[in-house]
C-alpha cells in the first residue's frame, strides 16, 4: 500500500500520544475501534492504559480469543488486571476495545451507534475512538459513521492523514531487501 510512499513508515504509525490525549480529556467511557489484527495499537492502547484507573473491556469472543493468544505467545505485553468483564461495561472510567474485520470495515461499530449492540448504548458523555484507516473505496461509508456519531453527541476522535498504517514504505521495503539479499 505504501510501497510508493517516500520514507519510513515510523514513527508515523505510532498513534500513544492521540490515545494519551483522549484518555485524559475523555469525559466518559471510550469506545475504543480497531482492527483485529493491529496488535501494535493494541499494545498502544494497554500501554497508556496501563498509567491511569481505567480497565479495558474486550467486546466479542474473536477479539478476545485473538488478544488472549497474543498475550501467551509474547505478542503483546499486557498486565490481565487492566482487563475488565462486562460487569465493568457502563463504568465511567472504562475503555470498551472494539474491533472491525478487513471483510467487513466499520460493521461492528456501526451496530453500536446505531443502537443495535446488546450490550453498549452510547450516551453523549462517551467517545468514540477510531483507530481505523479509511479503507478505500469506503469513504461515503466512514463519513456517514461520523456523521451518525455526530448525531449522536458523541464525541470522535479519529486518525489524521499523518498516522499511517503498519504498512512498509519505500525506504523500509529497501532496508528489507538490503538486509535479507534475495
Amino acid at each position: 500500500i505504501y510501497a510508493d510512499k517516500v520514507g519510513h513508515t515510523a514513527p508515523n504509525h505510532r498513534i500513544s500520544n492521540l490515545i494519551r490525549e483522549t484518555l485524559s480529556h475523555a469525559k466518559g467511557r471510550i469506545i475504543f475501534n480497531v482492527l483485529n489484527s493491529h496488535l501494535y495499537r493494541i499494545q498502544e492502547l494497554f500501554n497508556e492504559v496501563s498509567k491511569t484507573d481505567k480497565k479495558i473491556v474486550i467486546m466479542g469472543k474473536k477479539l478476545q480469543k485473538e488478544v488472549n493468544y497474543a498475550i501467551e505467545n509474547k505478542y503483546l505485553f499486557i498486565d490481565k488486571k487492566y482487563i475488565g468483564d462486562l460487569n465493568n461495561l457502563n463504568d465511567e472510567n472504562v475503555v470498551v476495545l472494539t474491533s472491525n474485520e478487513r471483510e467487513k470495515p466499520y460493521s461492528n461499530i456501526n451496530k453500536i451507534v446505531n443502537g443495535y449492540d446488546k450490550f453498549i448504548k452510547l450516551n453523549h458523555n462517551d467517545t468514540v475512538f477510531l483507530a481505523t484507516p479509511i479503507y478505500e473505496g469506503r469513504e461515503k461509508t466512514f463519513y456517514k459513521l461520523l456523521d451518525d456519531i455526530s448525531k449522536l453527541g458523541v464525541d470522535v476522535v479519529t486518525l489524521s492523514k499523518t498516522n499511517l498504517s503498519h504498512h512498509a514504505s519505500s525506504e523500509d521495503l529497501m532496508m528489507m531487501i538490503d538486509l535479507m539479499k534475495p
